[in-house]
C-alpha cells in the first residue's frame, strides 16, 4: 500500500458548486480523504437559489496525486468542479508577484516598426521586426525566438470580444468569434477524453508549462506557437496546454451564465493547472500577461 503524505507545498485551491442538500458536503469531504488529500479550508463564497459556491484549499503530494484528487471531485454527485488553482496561480492572481515585466509591450520605434521589450526575471530584452529574440537564460531552440509569432497576452475579456468582433467585421475572418469550453474542451482532449492533449502523461518538452524552464523565472516565458508539437491535441491544435490561458465562454456559449472562462494553462503554472480538465472563472476585468484567447469560427456559405 503507497504512504501519501501531503504537504502545504501542493496546495490546491478548489471552487465547487454543492447542491443545498444534506450531505452534499459530507460526501465531498469523505471523496477528499479517501482520496488521501488533506483539506485545510472550507469557506463560503456564494449562494446562488439551490447552490452554494465554496472554496476549499487542500493539500495534496504531488502534481500527478493532484490530479487523482480533482477525478474524485468530478465523481461526486451533487458537486459541480468550478476551478482549480496552485499556489502561484493564487499568488500571481492575488498581485503578490510582478506581472507586467513579464509579458511583451510591443510599440513603434521612431521609423515605424514594432518593437518588443520583455522581462524575465532580471533580465531585459529587446527587438524590433525581423530580428529574433534572443534569450541569454536559455539554450537549444528556444533561446531564439521568432517574437512575431508568439501568441497574444495581457488581455482582458473585452479586449478579447472586441478583438473577434474586428476579425469577423472586417472580413479578415468572416465568422471569428470566441469558442465556447464545449466545443474548446472537445478540440482539446479529444473523443476519448484524455487528461492531456498528450495523453495521460505530459513531459517537460512537450508543452510550455512551469517545468519547461526548469522553473526558472529568468527563462520561463512565451514560445512561438506551436513549437511543442508533442502536445498537438487529437484534433491538431496546438498549445491548448500552456503557453498562454486562453478566454473563452463558459458552457456552450448560449446559456445564462455564458460569461469568461480560462482553459489551457500558461508557461507559470504547473501541468495540473494546465490540464485541459481544469477551468479558471475570472473576473472580466481581470488582465494579465499569461492570458490569451483562442478564435473559432462559425463558417457562413452563401445562400
Amino acid at each position: 500500500m503507497v504512504t501519501i503524505h501531503p504537504s502545504a507545498g501542493n496546495t490546491l485551491t478548489l471552487r465547487v458548486s454543492l447542491e443545498r442538500v444534506p450531505g452534499t458536503l459530507g460526501r465531498l469531504t469523505s471523496a477528499l480523504g479517501a482520496a488521501g488529500a488533506l483539506v485545510d479550508a472550507i469557506d463560503i463564497l456564494e449562494h446562488h437559489g439551490d447552490v452554494i459556491v465554496r472554496q476549499i484549499q487542500v493539500e495534496t503530494s504531488s502534481e500527478e496525486h493532484g490530479l487523482d484528487v480533482v477525478a474524485a471531485v468530478r465523481r461526486v454527485d451533487g458537486v459541480e468542479l468550478l476551478s482549480v488553482t496552485d499556489r502561484v496561480f493564487d499568488r500571481h492572481r492575488g498581485g503578490k508577484i510582478e506581472v507586467t515585466p513579464r509579458f511583451p509591450v510591443l510599440t513603434r520605434d521612431d521609423g515605424g516598426q514594432w518593437r518588443i521589450s520583455l522581462q524575465l526575471g532580471e533580465h531585459k530584452y529587446t527587438a524590433v521586426a525581423g530580428e529574433p529574440l534572443q534569450i541569454s537564460t536559455r539554450t537549444g531552440q528556444s533561446a531564439v525566438q521568432d517574437w512575431l509569432r508568439f501568441p497574444v497576452g495581457g488581455i482582458d475579456w473585452d479586449d478579447a470580444q472586441t478583438y473577434v468582433r474586428w476579425l469577423d467585421d472586417s472580413g479578415r475572418v468572416s465568422g471569428a468569434r470566441l469558442c465556447s469550453e464545449v466545443e474548446w474542451e472537445r478540440a482539446a482532449r479529444g473523443a476519448d477524453g484524455r487528461k492531456f492533449p498528450t495523453g495521460d502523461v505530459v513531459a517537460a518538452d512537450d508543452a510550455n508549462f512551469d517545468e519547461t524552464h526548469a522553473r526558472d523565472f529568468a527563462a520561463m516565458g512565451p514560445d512561438v506557437v506551436g513549437s511543442h508539437p508533442a502536445s498537438a491535441s487529437p484534433f491538431g491544435l496546438h498549445d491548448t496546454m500552456g503557453n498562454v490561458w486562453e478566454w473563452v465562454i463558459a458552457g456552450d456559449g448560449a446559456g445564462a451564465g455564458a460569461g469568461p472562462v480560462a482553459r489551457g494553462g500558461a508557461f507559470f503554472f504547473d501541468k495540473l493547472t494546465g490540464s485541459p480538465m481544469n477551468r479558471n472563472v475570472l473576473d472580466p476585468g481581470f488582465r494579465d500577461g499569461t492570458l490569451g484567447l483562442r478564435v473559432c469560427v462559425t463558417p457562413r456559405f452563401p445562400t
